[in-house]
């Protein structure tokens, strides 16, 4: 299978590496695959006219050898983002909190600055607690926007069970209508799988 980019060639892969599991051997079936999502090389802004074939090389002989190709015209709006995508490098582990004046304080980095506006508590950004699903908090940013500190309005004693422990997550939404992004525009990739557009959730133990 080749793909290409006008007359430009964007990558190709054998069909085996697209159809493990030898669908397409079915009449009528389609497989669907993820083309290198990792490579920047392939990201693009504007409009262009892509075009996939599969045997260009013309190996196996078919009764209609012209319907191996698609052509399609995309359009890709600026604000994708045009760094590395929009990922949570803290926290790692369930003891990567804070409590302090008996509030709880969660504290998340990002690998690059967030929109500010888009980080919103108890919307974009949530706090699962055992006796509030989504605790109230207030947050501040920091760092250039890359980290962002989440404070309990709360006391943990009224967001805790301590059956024994004390367990609560935070959630944040990198696929909704309010899901969060970069100051380029690119949707955090939560759940990363190296695309963009992924929710991220992290589970905390505080020990009772």
């Amino acid at each position: 299978i080749q793909m290409w980019k006008g007359t430009k060639a964007w990558g190709g892969i054998r069909l085996f590496g697209a159809d493990p599991t030898k669908k397409l051997k079915t009449p009528g079936a389609s497989v669907v695959h993820d083309w290198f999502p990792g490579a920047a090389n392939l990201r693009f802004t504007g409009t262009a006219t892509f075009k996939c074939e599969v045997d260009n090389n013309h190996v196996v002989n078919e009764l209609n050898e012209g319907n191996n190709i698609l052509t399609n015209r995309l359009t890709c709006k600026a604000g994708g983002g045009t760094g590395p995508v929009l990922k949570v490098i803290y926290p790692t582990n369930s003891q990567d909190f804070k409590i302090v004046n008996q509030k709880l304080v969660i504290t998340v980095k990002f690998n690059r600055p967030v929109n500010p506006a888009t980080v919103t508590a108890r919307n974009s950004f949530k706090v699962w607690t055992e006796k509030d699903p989504n605790a109230a908090g207030t947050l501040a940013f920091s760092d250039g926007n890359k980290t962002v500190k989440w404070t309990s309005t709360k006391a943990t004693g009224d967001l805790l069970s301590f059956d024994p422990d004390g367990i609560f997550k935070v959630i944040l939404d990198g696929t909704g209508a309010n899901a969060i992004k970069d100051t380029d525009g690119g949707l955090l990739d939560g759940d990363k799988n190296g695309s963009p557009g992924g929710n991220f959730s992290h589970q905390f133990v505080l020990i009772g």
